[in-house]
């Protein structure tokens, strides 16, 4: 029989706590618990979540950029035309 294979986590006193609760709720043990749950959860990079908010802050002072340029440019071709009409 070969042996399973064995993962030490470390808990905090809550997150045992909560653990043991929902083992308990759902008739299982904790070990069957994680492993029956194992499949079912899903983890975010954050690491790429971070890229694409820092890509789209960029994105967003560029258009803010080009904004104030051309509010710029707007009322520069406004003076101008003003100035000429008088």
């Amino acid at each position: 029989m070969a042996s399973p294979d064995v993962a030490g986590v470390r808990f905090s006193g809550t997150e045992w706590e909560r653990l043991q609760q929902l083992s308990k709720s759902a008739e299982m043990s904790m070990s069957e618990f994680v492993r029956n749950h194992l499949g079912k959860v899903s983890v975010r990079n954050r690491n790429d979540e971070r890229k694409q908010v820092a890509m789209l802050n960029r994105i967003n002072a560029n258009l803010n950029m080009i904004k104030y340029w051309k509010k710029f440019e707007y009322q520069a071709t406004r003076e101008k035309d003003t100035a000429t009409f008088r």
